[in-house]
């Protein structure tokens, strides 16, 4: 099976519960986001369990299903601007509204997609599971 290159960096390990944060990669330098991740200053922890022999401060290769990424920046990415549209469509054709309300009504669309992601990021965070695959040094 081909992985992913994403690499770790272990910040502990207890028994086999394993915390560690994602090192900014090749593609973290070519992503035109720069860093609205939150990974260029504040590095995320994540935690998953591991029957591996890791110490603190190990590099290792981990991985995470390609649908959760996809899925992650459809929702964070795609999903405000739809709403926006659909908002908007709502406004102005089914409701009849003038084009100024059908803009404030779109707008209030994407602060609604900011409130579900938020949510969605709380609710499911937790079940998204890294795999480590290899100590890489």
């Amino acid at each position: 099976m081909e992985y992913a290159e994403d690499r770790a960096k272990i910040i502990s390990v207890n028994k086999n519960k394993v915390t560690f944060e994602m090192i900014n990669n090749g593609s973290c330098k070519s992503c035109g986001m720069q860093g609205i991740c939150g990974t260029k200053n504040n590095p995320i922890l994540h935690t998953t369990y591991s029957d591996l022999d890791l110490k603190k401060d190990d590099i290792v290769k981990v991985h995470l299903s390609s649908g959760v990424k996809i899925l992650s920046a459809f929702i964070l990415f795609l999903f405000p601007i739809l709403s926006m549209i659909l908002f908007y469509a709502l406004a102005k054709y089914a409701f009849l509204w003038k084009e100024d309300f059908a803009i404030l009504f779109s707008v209030f669309g994407l602060i609604l997609s900011g409130v579900f992601i938020f949510i969605f990021d709380k609710k499911f965070s937790k079940k998204v599971h890294f795999e480590i695959i290899e100590v890489i040094k």
